[in-house]
């Protein structure tokens, strides 16, 4: 699987601050600089040349206090910083799949790579808990372009803020179990799956549903 562009680069403010605004969203400079154990007029500097470099956009939002505050997210051109699998190229020749063989053709096609995928995690996972098999999962995940990260309240449930094959899944929505089904092959455990629509704003989570008795 590919990394993340933003994996290649050189660990600088910018970089992080990027990645904040995916994980968590709209965030002002106070807020930023707060995460970054940074100055205020630091932050803001990184801020405007992202802006400026058409990578984020600020919005006026309100404050509890005094006057608004901007709020900085990630535009297109940043969200295109965070690798996606599903190019032109994968997605033509699913669809050239489904006229030549079938319309199940596609779906089998990703059934066989999640079979692969779900192999290979297994592998990769160590033979302890469940909360240190997810653990590993995750730094898998990670790898993988998901920015996928443990739940503080939960160490056996994750989120993800980021799906390399978001345009696939609004074709073939299918994708959405066939992963869900994946991982609980991985792990050997049942998944319970909210979220994950595509967008700017995707997030999903994944939580162990607990064995009944």
């Amino acid at each position: 699987m590919r990394r993340s562009p933003l994996a290649e680069l050189a660990r600088t403010p910018r970089v992080t601050v990027v990645e904040l605004l995916k994980t968590r969203g709209p965030r002002t400079v106070r807020q930023l600089a707060s995460s970054l154990k940074m100055s205020y007029m630091g932050v803001k500097a990184h801020c405007l040349d992202l802006e400026r470099d058409g990578f984020v956009e600020g919005r006026r939002q309100p404050s509890k206090a005094g006057r608004p505050e901007i709020a900085y997210l990630l535009t297109p051109k940043g969200e295109r910083l965070f690798v996606n699998t599903d190019t032109p190229l994968g997605m033509g020749l699913l669809d050239a799949s489904a006229r030549l063989f079938g319309p199940s053709a596609p779906e089998k096609l990703l059934f066989g790579l999640f079979q692969s995928q779900s192999a290979a995690y297994r592998d990769a996972l160590p033979s302890g808990t469940i909360a240190e098999r997810v653990a590993r999962l995750v730094e898998l995940r990670l790898r993988d372009g998901h920015y996928a990260s443990v739940l503080e309240d939960d160490p056996t449930a994750w989120v993800e803020h980021h799906h390399p094959l978001a345009g696939l899944i609004e074709r073939y929505p299918a994708i959405r179990r066939m992963e869900r089904e994946m991982l609980e092959r991985a792990l050997g455990v049942k998944l319970r799956r909210e979220g994950g629509e595509s967008g700017t704003a995707y997030r999903c989570t994944y939580a162990v549903i607990p064995v009944a008795g």
